[in-house]
């Protein structure tokens, strides 16, 4: 009874093994928000520079907008 609960388990850590690396080899398209030089800006990386980024860059009437700019300015220097 233990050896088929230990097969058991073994065939279920390599279903679940190989259900998770199949998306592995796959690249889901990025969004560019703004070409600086041969540089991107994708909207993954804006998110997350926006959610940890200074408060003070994310002020006026459209924030994300301002702190889009601020990025932009950051990558020509």
């Amino acid at each position: 009874m233990n050896f088929i609960n230990w097969k058991f388990r073994i065939i279920l850590v390599v279903i679940i093994l190989i259900a998770a690396l199949q998306n592995c080899g796959k690249k889901e398209p990025q969004v560019v928000l703004a070409k600086v030089g041969d540089n991107v800006i994708t909207a993954d990386e804006f998110r997350y520079n926006y959610e940890f980024g200074l408060p003070h860059l994310k002020q006026g009437k459209n924030p994300k907008e301002s702190y889009l700019n601020y990025m932009i300015k950051e990558e020509l220097l």
